[in-house]
């Protein structure tokens, strides 16, 4: 009888490969839910130990680095995840001594808990099971941690001969090992040059060309950004910050042989010094982080380890640069990139000089670029770079960081505030090839509603609303820029959830009612209220549930009784 009611072989089979197919859902309630019911009904498999104890290192190493992009401290959860980790997988390791992945996983934990002896004996044991780069890669780490990197070194040699004999590509391991050497402050450009890297020093441009004696194309004063907190509507008595803030000295500089890489803002100069002006501001620069871009290995004080060998590099006379690692963001594209172009047509031979942008743009942002330029586009694959004879660049209107690191000191004011010069530059000419029609009568609630983040949680009950009192539900990202600006031209009133469509409101006129649904923080919308003030526009924010004090795109709700008292505030 009891036999009975224990899961068959074929059970056991069918289960394992449900939980393989869901493999993609790792991240739901689903994939964890199932993989638990397995080991309840099979706590001695190999198999489920090991899964398991990956999809909890798996998940703990994904907050962690969630946490390090948001500049927010990590969780508790996630030591205890990496701490559970390490005891199924010790488990794992007991049940099958050959298992390749049960070893790696279990090593990457201990690293996880700070661990790096511990580690080193299970990726040993995992790279005596099979070698592969990965492992010798996070050995090397481990290594390295406990003994320092001059004893790394024969470890190192060893594992490159190791990978010349097994066939395995060399890349990742000299990644690391490059990595390890700039953190130990022991990486030179000669010796990076060696591994296929480059490694310099972090300069501003402006210093940079007073060092080699290139004088700037041109240059103007400096302007005051306003800055200013909203009172949100529903939300709770709080000190609003209302101030200016110094933008960054306006110049166009030509750097003369210098390469640029897709989705990066390094700019790399033939005498080894690295460019980039957000990265060495003389307040913020140190706490910059380069998640995002793509070129970017390490950066370890005022040095900069760049990947360089992943380029195909291409040659070409001149250019301007509207490249970057973030370019592909319109909430970055039209204040950190666009705006440069207010500066950059002060260069002489600007209308002559094709621009170059990365590829991997959606193409209503060069439908914007288009409009504001008649220049050539050179749009830049993922793979490919180019050297310039003549790089001619400007910088952002201010310090625009994309990620920080945690802790860290930046007032919300000073995170990438706006400026209305610049915005005055882009709607001047925008609005002379795209002149309004002169009806101003569409009410228009922009969802966020097909978006992966701060999207509202009740998107159709405020659509449905909406709906009743005459407005369109709009999707801007389904739209042309051409499109979204005729929308905002037309506009009586808009309500729209905090996001990067907002930047064009600067295509409306002044007089429409704009509701601005945001959660319960704030964040940076300073500088946004601030410089759209200034431009003659008056948002109104409504204040959100639920939200995350730390985490900006962070998803959340706005009751209706809110609502219609945020569209009473405006008028409606």
């Amino acid at each position: 009888m009891i036999g009975l009611d224990m899961p068959s072989i074929a059970d056991k089979d069918a289960r394992k490969a449900e939980i393989i197919g869901l493999l993609p859902y790792i991240q739901t309630g689903i994939f964890p839910a199932k993989l638990q019911a397995y080991l309840n009904d099979f706590p001695d498999d190999p198999w489920g130990a090991t899964v398991a104890g990956e999809f909890l290192y798996r998940r703990a190493a994904d907050e962690r680095d969630r946490s390090a992009r948001s500049g927010r401290k990590v969780g508790e959860q996630v030591g205890r995840d990496f701490e559970n980790a390490v005891e199924i997988l010790s488990h794992a390791v007991k049940l099958e001594k050959r298992s390749h992945s049960a070893y790696f996983f279990l090593g990457l934990s201990l690293q996880g808990l700070g661990r790096p002896a511990d580690a080193t004996a299970a990726f040993l044991a995992a790279l005596k099971l099979r070698f592969d780069a990965s492992t010798a890669s996070r050995l090397l780490e481990a290594v390295v941690a406990v003994q320092g990197v001059d004893f790394g070194r024969s470890v190192y040699a060893e594992l490159m001969n190791l990978a010349a004999q097994s066939g395995v590509s060399p890349d990742e391991i000299k990644r690391t090992w490059a990595t390890l050497l700039l953190e130990a402050g022991c990486l030179d450009d000669a010796q990076a040059r060696e591994l296929g890297f480059r490694c310099g020093p972090l300069l501003p441009v402006m210093d940079w060309a007073e060092r080699n004696g290139v004088a700037p194309d041109f240059t103007d004063a400096c302007e005051d950004i306003p800055v200013e907190d909203p009172r949100m509507i529903g939300g709770l008595p709080v000190p609003l910050f209302k101030g200016t803030v110094r933008g960054y000295r306006p110049y166009v500089c030509t750097v003369p042989d210098a390469t640029v890489m897709a989705k990066s803002d390094m700019v790399l100069t033939a005498d080894g010094a690295i460019l980039n002006d957000v990265a060495t501001d003389a307040r913020f620069g140190h706490l910059v982080a380069f998640f995002h871009d793509k070129a970017v290995v390490k950066r370890s004080g005022d040095r900069i380890l760049i990947d360089r060998q992943r380029y195909e590099i291409g040659e070409i006379d001149a250019a301007i640069l509207l490249s970057g690692g973030a370019a592909h963001h319109f909430g970055h594209w039209v204040p950190e990139f666009l705006c440069r172009l207010a500066v950059l047509v002060e260069h002489p031979a600007f209308a002559a000089l094709p621009i170059v942008v990365d590829a991997e743009m959606p193409e209503s942002q060069f439908e914007y670029l288009r409009l504001l330029v008649d220049n050539e586009i050179l749009r830049l694959p993922p793979d490919r770079g180019l050297r310039c004879r003549r790089l001619v660049i400007a910088p952002p209107p201010s310090f625009f960081p994309v990620f920080w690191f945690a802790d860290n000191e930046i007032p919300t004011h000073e995170q990438g505030p706006f400026s209305p010069r610049c915005f005055r530059f882009l709607r001047d000419r925008i609005l002379a090839r795209l002149p309004p029609a002169g009806v101003r009568n569409r009410r228009l609630y922009l969802s966020r509603g097909k978006r992966q983040w701060r999207y509202l949680q009740n998107d159709a009950e405020i659509a449905d609303h909406l709906r009743a009192l005459g407005f369109e539900v709009v999707h801007p990202e389904e739209h042309s820029f051409a499109d979204q600006v005729r929308l905002f031209q037309e506009a009586e009133a808009i309500v729209s959830p905090s996001g990067s469509v907002l930047l064009n409101l600067i295509f409306a006129d002044p007089s429409v009612k704009l509701l601005v649904l945001n959660q319960a923080h704030l964040f940076s919308v300073n500088g946004f209220y601030g410089p759209m003030r200034a431009l003659g526009y008056e948002p109104h924010f409504l204040c959100g549930t639920d939200g995350d004090p730390v985490d900006k795109h962070a998803a959340f709700t706005i009751p209706l009784e809110r609502l219609r008292e945020g569209l009473q505030r405006i008028g409606l």
